[in-house]
């Protein structure tokens, strides 16, 4: 990837870009940028701003919003430019044209991406490190997750002369980090992130004699460090998004240590991180763990080209590591970070530490951002109350055009599965599970079906349980229409401009 991060477009009393001009031409080495106006309401206005600078320098610039299809401009673009302004206004705009997807992906394989402040922010695996007023409601807040950290952008320090009475910058971000355990990339305005072949530098200077430095990185239990130069190491980061401080499992929730054969109840109020977290942790490290047999029958079936897949509820990993030592780049998501760590640990025992990344994630909250070519879900079920419909409806959207869904579920319990009541519980048929998720025309059904099996449980013992498989490809599908969210404009101030 390549990637030129500003943390703002124009410096106090500055001109626009003016502060990185030299930088960001040189970055573009001559090619036509798209330009993405979507964080501001005047496009047109907007893009012949960007337009007039960028042409001074030899440079043709294009707006998206006056493609008659974008998204065959994202594919055809040279280079892209997303400029800033209102982030929540930018991402709700992406979702509802489609183009995150199609973005993030031409970006990965080589497209050079130009943000400033909100573009910037989009390019974090979510926009929760904003810095703007929600004047409108996208879909989620997942972004294009370029970089595997958070990125902040006009982070500004604490004026311990201002008679201001609210938070500061660092606390605001560290009530995220109580929450969210994921590094935060501070950009002092005048400053910027460089992503190129692997490795991560900071550029630029600070505005104002006070600034430290051109960059703060905040993490959970460190104090703030500032950053110069090479940063590299952020881009091994591991995100734990919905991880909060210090859960505190209910006392009796469930037992930490199950005998074999235990028929356990489980407090369904509980959330995910306090129910399993405290069971991967309480269990010993397996030293070999094995793919879901399904899952290799059904992608050896249909055969598609290794790309890009993500493993919802990934546990010990063994689907994870499998699809990587065939050539798949994964991303292994689950609510436990001890499952995580251990799947983290057993790619780089294997070999495959460049070809596995980890995310922890509540899933009922967030999904790691697309686009994949696989995205796969097996035995996705908790004793624990969450939305699974609505879960799996969002992981859709981070299928790539020609990718594939991939559900493998429980049709029955078996006598030694975890249960929330006494009453057996009524599994959905796979038709069923497909008719809920209410997908668009641009999803064709591949593989739905109900076989047995028999199962091993820990003490040893057999019982024939029931297995439901749902494959759905998706293919492109048209852009959809509609009327542009509604606007306000951007504050003034005398801080840089987005």
């Amino acid at each position: 990837m390549r990637l030129l991060l500003l943390s703002n477009s124009t410096n106090h009393a500055g001109g626009y870009l003016e502060h990185a001009l030299d930088t960001v031409v040189g970055f573009l080495d001559g090619a036509t940028v798209t330009f993405v106006p979507y964080a501001l309401a005047d496009h047109d206005g907007y893009t012949a701003k960007v337009t007039e600078v960028l042409a001074s320098r030899g440079i043709r610039v294009s707006g998206l919003h006056a493609a008659g299809d974008p998204w065959a401009a994202v594919e055809q673009a040279e280079a892209v430019f997303v400029g800033g302004g209102n982030t929540f206004r930018l991402l709700d705009t992406l979702q509802r044209l489609d183009l995150l997807a199609p973005l993030a992906a031409r970006v990965r394989d080589g497209l050079p991406y130009l943000g400033a402040s909100a573009g910037t922010a989009i390019a974090s695996p979510t926009i929760r490190t904003t810095n703007d007023m929600p004047i409108t409601q996208p879909t989620s807040f997942e972004a294009l997750g370029l970089v595997p950290v958070q990125l902040n952008a006009h982070y500004v320090d604490a004026d311990p002369a201002s008679t201001h009475g609210g938070e500061t910058r660092e606390e605001r971000l560290k009530e995220f980090l109580e929450v969210n355990d994921v590094p935060v990339l501070g950009l002092r305005e005048g400053t910027w992130l460089t992503v190129a072949d692997g490795t991560a530098r900071i550029g630029g200077t600070a505005v104002g004699d006070a600034a430290p430095g051109p960059a703060v990185v905040l993490t959970r239990w460190d104090a703030p460090l500032e950053v110069s130069g090479d940063v590299s190491e952020l881009l091994s980061a591991t995100a734990r998004f919905d991880a909060p401080t210090a859960p505190s499992p209910r006392a009796g929730s469930h037992a930490a240590v199950r005998r074999p054969g235990d028929q356990v109840r489980v407090d369904p109020a509980l959330s995910g991180a306090e129910f399993w977290e405290p069971l991967y942790r309480s269990a010993p490290s397996p030293t070999d763990v094995a793919p879901n047999v399904r899952l290799t029958e059904v992608v050896s079936g249909l055969a598609p080209a290794p790309g890009r897949a993500c493993d919802l509820g990934c546990g010990h990993g063994g689907d994870a590591l499998w699809l990587a030592a065939l050539g798949w780049r994964v991303t292994a998501v689950d609510v436990s970070a001890t499952a995580v760590d251990r799947v983290k640990a057993a790619a780089v025992d294997q070999g495959l530490a460049d070809r596995v990344r980890t995310e922890q994630h509540d899933l009922s909250r967030s999904v790691p951002t697309g686009p994949f070519d696989l995205v796969y879900a097996c035995y996705l079920h908790s004793p624990v109350t969450f939305d699974r419909t609505d879960l799996l409806r969002r992981a859709a959207q981070q299928v790539a055009p020609g990718g594939y869904l991939v559900l493998i579920d429980h049709a029955s319990l078996a006598p030694w599965s975890w249960r929330s009541s006494d009453d057996e519980p009524v599994f959905p048929s796979p038709e069923e599970t497909v008719d809920a998720l209410a997908l668009d025309d641009g999803w064709r059904l591949e593989r739905c079906e109900r076989s047995e099996r028999e199962a091993r449980g820990p003490d040893g013992t057999t019982a024939v349980v029931a297995d439901d498989l749902i494959a759905l490809r998706r293919t492109p599908h048209p852009i959809p229409a509609g009327p542009r969210p509604a606007t306000v404009n951007p504050s003034g101030g005398t801080h840089g401009s987005r």
